[in-house]
């Protein structure tokens, strides 16, 4: 019958953990979980004796580190794999290893500190990672391995891959970089979990490369912690760089930013509070979207939009503009036309480009009746004489 009653009773009973020591193996054996608890704040004046004394039975005590990985507690689970180390466990179980590995390859987000996702992957390299994977910062060869797998067997291990990536300078990281590219939208609950981190400069890389991939989409995890980074940086964040990095990703994927109704006055105010590093590569990209939301004046947001677009158009290359609005000038809808024209008018641009003008003159002169009954051609007009 275990002896139960020679356990801790509190957190300063280091004279139990002695009289632990003492007890024959056979014994001590099946007091080893309940001897575990102990270690679940290593601040505990008796945590760090049952730590050793719990070391010297680690063998034994494999299921019980399985049974806490399978918890919620991950300070406690931190503190049970710090234990773990081959001189004390020759070889990881295969439930110990499926238990690790369900942590290391597929974190559920927000639910492994990632302190112990590190932790995880450290032990799973002291026992020695897949044997297809890269070994060191120089092996190249192994992707060449990798790339002979079929796709079910290679997905599992691309989390770690990114491993290689925390230095761009390693021998090895422009392959796996390269090789990583096709999967990033797989390895999207990965990158956040390393973008939950405090490796910045890691961070600023996979940022990188997730730019680099071409995604239809962010998912949401990943834009909203790639938003806190690029408007709520920390200080180490702004040293490396990596603010600067979530700011470009996200100015790839800024159509969220724009109006998505004509009554979304929220998305207005959004544009006029981005800086103007990023606000006019958005406004040059989506310039046919915000001039579509001059189609009709009534709109609750046409008048913002209109101002919006007559403070800064004068900042974007006539290359930029020049096409949108000679398509619509040169359109059917002579009521757009008319906004757009006054627009214009409300801008600040130095001149207009000659086939603008072109355009413009034909309204002002040779009006349709429809240009006409719409005040398009007086528009026009006011325009000429802005420029005259």
């Amino acid at each position: 019958m275990p002896r139960y009653d020679l356990l801790p009773k509190n957190k300063f009973d280091d004279e139990a953990v002695t009289q632990l020591a003492l007890l024959p193996e056979a014994e001590l054996l099946p007091l080893l979980p309940g001897l575990a608890e102990w270690i679940q704040d290593c601040n505990w004046p008796i945590a760090r004796d049952v730590a050793q004394l719990l070391r010297l039975h680690l063998v034994a005590l494999v299921p019980t580190i399985v049974e806490v990985l399978a918890g919620n507690d991950a300070q406690w689970q931190w503190n049970m794999l710090a234990l773990v180390r081959p001189d004390a466990l020759p070889a990881l179980t295969a439930p110990l290893r499926a238990a690790l590995e369900r942590i290391a390859i597929f974190p559920t987000t927000g639910a492994y500190d990632m302190h112990l996702v590190w932790k995880v992957r450290y032990v799973l390299r002291q026992y020695g990672s897949h044997p297809l994977l890269p070994r060191s910062k120089t092996d190249d060869a192994a992707l060449k391995r990798l790339h002979q797998l079929p796709e079910a067997e290679l997905l599992p291990l691309l989390p770690e891959l990114l491993e290689w990536l925390e230095d761009l300078n390693w021998p090895v990281a422009g392959p796996v970089w390269d090789f990583l590219r096709p999967y990033v939208a797989y390895l999207e609950p990965a990158i956040v979990e390393v973008l939950m981190g405090y490796d910045n400069e890691w961070k600023r890389h996979l940022l990188r490369l997730v730019e680099d991939a071409n995604l239809p989409t962010l998912s949401s995890p990943l834009r909203e912690l790639t938003e806190r980074i690029a408007y709520q940086p920390t200080a180490s964040e702004k040293a490396e760089e990596t603010d600067e990095a979530a700011r470009d990703l996200l100015s790839k994927y800024a159509t969220h930013l724009l109006p998505q109704h004509k009554g979304d006055d929220e998305a207005v105010a959004r544009l006029r509070q981005l800086p103007e590093t990023e606000l006019l590569p958005l406004l040059s990209k989506s310039l046919p979207r915000l001039l579509g939301c001059l189609l009709d004046g009534n709109w609750p947001i046409a008048k913002e939009i209109n101002d919006l677009l007559a403070a800064h158009l004068h900042q974007l290359a006539p290359a930029v503009w020049e096409p949108a609005l000679l398509e619509a000038l040169t359109g059917p809808d002579d009521i757009w036309k008319g906004h757009l024209l006054y627009m214009l008018s409300q801008s600040t641009v130095s001149e207009l480009p000659h086939p603008v003008r072109q355009v413009v003159e034909r309204i002002a002169y040779t009006s349709t009746p429809s240009e006409h009954e719409y005040d398009t051609d007086e528009a026009a007009r006011d325009l000429l004489a802005r420029f005259a």
